[in-house]
């Protein structure tokens, strides 16, 4: 099985997520929720030229931009990809994933977009067979419109399936610290969770995005049942990650917003990670943007704002 590498954006560049593309052989299947980044737009044509079969699964209204799902279609297609929107029976599709050669897998935060640089994500690539696996079954599933909602094997975590109550479950067993950079939470099962666990004398702490007033509310309910939960406002990158850290030794990372659309509406992709040296850099990167962050929301004029990401609004 191939070693798994786990990574960072800005950090590790996007040459990291285009690595598997280009090494393709046989087969790339995408979960799309929006793309403009020419550079994959060119590694996705030269595996087709190569005789690689790709397809792609695009969500037609990322953050309700028809422009920009049509725009990332016809790019797909003009390049030699096969492409489908996404099954209606989702909400969203909201994924940044894929699988290569049935043999690799990324699961992450990012968007395919050429605004990589500015924002905060994280992601994975993995040879697990299990995940490999079970996403290459749920792509397939999806791209012949078969809606299943079944739980998927950990440590894959999707949503429609298992994210939920493996998020829960998360929070819940956590008997040191939860150390959490999300854009979106506003789940109210999500917020009392953590107010409890805090009230139970767990280290909760939390950096957000400032421009998503979505979460305002929500953070404010948790501040005033959990006073000691430590909340940031991300001033350096776009925070657009949905990453969770459990007593330093476990995480979620992948697309799944801490909202009830995300958790149980949208198709989302995630990966509970337990590899210590992986688990330990998102635990340095997340302490290192809490430290840096505002202790309150920074006007919208003051933030970075990608240019092109659907994350530049309140909606993705």
């Amino acid at each position: 099985m191939l070693e798994d590498l786990f990574f960072v954006m800005p950090d590790d560049g996007m040459e990291t997520v285009l690595a598997p593309l280009a090494a393709a052989q046989q087969t790339i299947d995408l979960y799309i929720f929006t793309l403009s980044n020419q550079a994959m737009l060119a590694a996705l044509g030269a595996a087709v030229t190569r005789g690689v079969a790709v397809r792609a699964l695009v969500e037609p209204r990322p953050s309700d931009n028809a422009a920009a799902g049509h725009a990332a279609m016809a790019a797909l297609q003009q390049a030699g990809v096969a492409v489908r929107p996404a099954p209606s029976y989702f909400d969203r599709l909201h994924a940044k994933a894929f699988v290569v050669d049935n043999n690799r897998a990324l699961i992450s935060s990012i968007n395919f977009l050429d605004d990589w640089s500015q924002t905060r994500d994280y992601g994975l690539i993995t040879g697990n067979p299990v995940v490999v696996g079970g996403l290459a079954q749920t792509f397939a599933a999806d791209w012949a419109s078969q809606q299943s909602t079944a739980a998927p094997a950990l440590p894959l975590v999707l949503s429609p399936g298992n994210s939920r109550p493996v998020i829960a479950g998360l929070i819940a067993q956590a008997q040191q610290t939860l150390l959490l950079e999300e854009e979106q939470i506003t789940d109210p099962a999500v917020i009392a969770a953590l107010a409890a666990r805090s009230n139970a004398g767990i280290q909760v702490q939390l950096v957000t995005n400032s421009a998503q007033e979505k979460n305002r509310a929500p953070l404010a309910t948790l501040q005033a049942q959990a006073p000691g939960v430590q909340i940031g406002y991300s001033t350096g990158h776009w925070l657009h990650s949905k990453l969770l850290i459990a007593d330093e030794r476990q995480m979620l990372v992948g697309s799944v917003n801490l909202t009830p659309a995300s958790l149980d509406t949208r198709r989302e992709v995630s990966l509970l990670v337990a590899d210590p040296a992986a688990v330990a850099r998102a635990v340095a990167v997340a302490r290192a943007d809490l430290a840096a962050a505002a202790p309150q929301p920074e006007p919208a004029a003051g933030l970075p704002r990608p240019s092109d990401s659907p994350a530049a609004t309140t909606k993705s």
